[in-house]
């Protein structure tokens, strides 16, 4: 009778940690996974489980340390090339982002979201001519990604802001709330001159986040050239 296949005692931890996991109790899942590692230091799935918790914590340099080690074992693992790159791109560090969007763009199919952030990456770049055919692409995947549209839009700023407009307006036909797509509408028409209707995209968007200080101050320029405005013609102001 053949002998029953007996588990590595680091895949048992695993397998405690992720009914843990499954209960969100991330102090007795980190505790297991620990343990896996102290048994074997290469076990992947431990790595990234550890990674996992540390986003949830909001720990992201603890969660990079992970990653890296995972990717040093298995440098081609899409779970940990595309968290290490949000890091980054949420971090602002777009240079390093980008690196892992290329290779992500070589190890998997086209996909709308990967798309959208390595365009936002060039942007962060300056980049905004080279980020455009990933905005494009995104949105032959997905032709109704809110945040493709947007990212679209803002990438166009350089090119006309009557076309940058254009995307801001599909975006809202899609979710006519969206912070963003408010914002950046606001933005571009008070670029334009159009500050009365500024001031409405602006006065939306902040009954969605009151708090955001950058788009209050947006508001009170276009109030301003707004009122500047209508005293020039009425005489009062020269």
């Amino acid at each position: 009778m053949d002998k029953a296949k007996i588990t590595p005692k680091d895949e048992l931890e695993v397998k405690a940690a992720e009914l843990f996991m499954v209960l969100r109790d991330y102090m007795l899942a980190t505790k297991h996974y620990e343990a896996a590692l102290e048994i074997n230091p290469r076990n992947v799935a431990a790595l990234e489980g550890l990674a996992y918790i540390n986003e949830e914590w909001k720990a992201p340099e603890a969660a990079l340390k992970y990653h890296e080690k995972v990717l040093a074992i298995e440098p081609k693992n899409v779970s940990s090339l595309v968290s290490t790159a949000l890091i980054y791109l949420i971090d602002n560090k777009f240079e390093k982002a980008l690196s892992y969007y290329v290779i992500l763009e070589k190890i998997i199919p086209p996909n709308a979201g990967i798309l959208i952030n390595t365009g936002i990456s060039l942007q962060g770049l300056n980049r905004d001519e080279e980020a455009l055919p990933y905005f494009d692409k995104a949105l032959e995947i997905a032709p109704r990604n809110v945040n493709a549209l947007i990212a679209k839009g803002r990438a166009l700023h350089n090119t006309g802001l009557k076309f940058a407009l254009a995307y801001f307006d599909k975006a809202l036909e899609i979710d006519k709330n969206h912070f963003f797509a408010l914002a950046n509408k606001g933005e571009v028409l008070s670029l334009l001159g159009r500050h009365k209707e500024a001031i409405g995209y602006f006065s939306k968007a902040l009954e969605i986040n009151p708090e955001h200080s950058g788009i209050m101050k947006l508001k009170e320029n276009s109030m301003k050239h707004l009122y500047s405005s209508k005293f020039s013609r009425n005489g009062i102001r020269l």
